[in-house]
């Protein structure tokens, strides 16, 4: 067995089963943005809180989400939803991998699937949250499953990427866009860091100005309603909500 598959392993029996995502001891959080703004608007708060106390943290931005205004061209907008992206990751202090796949467009391909494998395998991560595999938007799901599908396959030697094989992580979903079909089993209490969170949302005004003028949707008003009504949920005023994906090995607690 490799080394860090035994150690991993070692690590998941000592977990006790509580109401928080574990916290592994070697520290290190991915978070899949299937666009800029998503990581932000479902796990901003608990991005704050992994590296409040200690954790290594990277958002994975898989789309430059170039598609996503009334007005601006395509490639200008990419520009500048990265400036806004890494100027949100400056705020938060967390690592910022861009891939700039189309927005609408991705796919969970082969191809992409290695792309993905790569970029985890370079990081070694021990949790990753990612998008549900019922969210309403394409590039959502596809992302979802890309991780999902990669996961396994992470520690294959003979699957050849530039980076060698690691451990499988653990994987969390965020919730769906307004919470449909999505049954969180995980609440974190985001609220000491909740204002941090809406500074870097509010870096994101492309996204703000589109949803408003082509949804009458506002960004911030519903992440501020959505995370307070989580918190009514779980006894604190602000929270963000998950749900683990249980497939071979799962953590022992959870069979007992």
């Amino acid at each position: 067995m490799h080394p860090k598959v035994r150690a991993r392993c070692q690590e998941v029996k000592q977990m006790s089963k509580t109401m928080a995502i574990p916290i592994p001891s070697t520290k290190t959080l991915v978070v899949f943005a299937p666009h800029p703004d998503d990581a932000e608007i479902f796990c901003g708060g608990t991005i704050l809180k992994y590296l409040a106390i200690g954790f290594r943290a990277v958002i994975i931005c898989v789309t430059s989400g170039n598609r996503g205004h009334l007005t601006i061209p395509p490639e200008e907008l990419a520009r500048i939803r990265e400036s806004e992206a890494r100027r949100s990751a400056v705020i938060a202090d967390v690592e910022l991998v861009w891939l700039g796949w189309e927005d609408t467009q991705v796919e969970a391909n082969l191809d992409n699937r290695q792309q993905i494998i790569e970029a985890l395998r370079g990081i070694e991560p021990d949790l990753v949250l990612c998008p549900d595999l019922n969210d309403y938007h394409v590039d959502h799901r596809e992302v979802g499953r890309l991780v999902t599908d990669a996961s396994y396959l992470l520690g294959v030697p003979q699957l050849k990427t530039d980076s060698e094989a690691c451990p499988p992580p653990q994987i969390y979903f965020y919730e769906s866009h307004g919470g449909i079909g999505f049954s969180p089993e995980i609440w974190v209490d985001i609220s000491p860091f909740f204002t941090k969170k809406l500074t870097m949302l509010e870096c994101h005004k492309s996204q703000i100005e589109w949803l408003k003028e082509h949804d009458g949707f506002d960004l911030l008003a519903y992440t501020e309603a959505k995370d307070r009504w989580h918190g009514f949920q779980s006894g604190c005023q602000y929270a963000e909500v998950f749900r683990p994906y249980r497939v071979f090995p799962v953590r022992c607690e959870e069979l007992i």
